[in-house]
C-alpha cells in the first residue's frame, strides 16, 4: 500500500512539473522533444537527455511515457495550454501513418 501512495505521489509531482513547463515554454505544447528536454532540464539542469533516458530513476525523472500522459490529461483540463492546430495537424499525421500501413 505504500508503494502505491509513492507511485501516485511521483505521477502528481510529474504533472506538475509538466504543467509548469507547459506554461513557461510555449514551444513544448506543440513538440514532444522540447517538452521532455524542458521537464528534464527542469528537475536537473546538469544533466545531459541521454542520462535521464538511461537512467530516469537515478536522477527521479519520470519517463516519457508519463510525460506524454501527463501532458493530454493536463490539456484536457486546460485547454487554453492547447494549440488551436495541434487536432488538425495531427490529424494529417494520423492520416499521413493510416496510408503507410495500408501500403504495408
Amino acid at each position: 500500500m505504500k508503494r502505491m501512495f509513492e507511485l501516485l505521489g511521483n505521477l502528481y509531482k510529474a504533472e506538475h512539473i509538466v504543467e509548469e513547463v507547459l506554461m513557461q515554454v510555449n514551444p513544448a505544447r506543440n513538440n514532444d522533444g522540447i517538452l521532455y528536454c524542458a521537464v528534464y532540464d527542469y528537475i536537473r539542469p546538469d544533466c545531459t537527455l541521454r542520462e535521464y533516458i538511461e537512467h530516469p530513476k537515478r536522477y527521479g525523472c519520470p519517463t516519457m511515457a508519463t510525460i506524454e500522459r501527463c501532458r493530454r490529461k493536463i490539456l484536457e483540463r486546460r485547454p487554453e495550454l492547447k494549440n488551436p492546430n495541434l487536432d488538425v495537424i495531427l490529424g494529417e499525421q494520423e492520416d499521413l501513418f493510416r496510408e503507410y500501413a495500408r501500403r504495408g
